[in-house]
């Protein structure tokens, strides 16, 4: 909630604020809204207005990053910091997680669940060069509790022995490409009940 709702960050979204597992359900600092100022708030309106309707400004960071990787194609990663949720987690972003699927649970008691955690190219490179701690293993505990399916995508990838991962991203923007879409595809219909029991 902090990081995603202030600052250059500030996206609306819904937020678990509090601790597990008594949460309030909010979709957006307002207090951080109030404090900015009018050339703040200006900015981040018309930031909002041409990435949402005039395509200006996802073109803009498009070209910026597609541009900036065609120089650096070795995707070098700068600081443990670049790392998303894999190996930056702590007990009460797990507790957020077990909250949510608690609740996805309750309101659907009698379909399948399936939990897959997505690694980006930073991820990859770093889990293949350095020992740490990531989150697959909290992940799968949690879900075993829960008696929910639960696929870590980044030692799968890793066990496939992939020559060059960065064929599994797209250059312009660190999204899966086709080839990785079809890597994780065949993954997750492979681990899933679900999928085996529609063959």
């Amino acid at each position: 909630f902090e990081k995603w709702s202030s600052g250059n960050n500030a996206r609306y979204r819904p937020y678990l604020v509090g601790e597990y597992p008594d949460y309030r359900l909010t979709h957006f600092d307002k207090k951080y809204l109030r404090s900015l100022t009018k050339s703040q708030n200006s900015k981040i309106r018309l930031k909002s207005l041409l990435k949402n309707f005039l395509y200006t400004y996802n073109f803009f960071i498009y070209t910026k990053t597609f541009f900036s990787i065609a120089f650096n194609q070795n995707l070098e990663l700068q600081s443990f910091r670049d790392l998303d949720g894999y190996f930056h987690f702590s007990n009460e972003n797990l507790n957020r997680v077990r909250y949510a699927l608690m609740q996805i649970k309750s309101l659907a008691p009698d379909k399948k669940i399936m939990v897959f955690t997505i690694p980006t190219y930073n991820d990859l490179s770093y889990s293949m060069n350095f020992k740490g701690t990531d989150v697959s293993k909290p992940f799968s505990e949690l879900c075993s509790d829960l008696d929910i399916e639960y696929l870590d995508i980044l030692s799968s990838f890793i066990a496939q022995d992939t020559e060059d991962f960065y064929d599994l991203y797209l250059k312009c923007d660190g999204h899966w490409s086709a080839t990785g879409h079809k890597r994780a595809t065949e993954l997750i219909s492979k681990k899933f009940t679900y999928y085996k029991s529609t063959d």
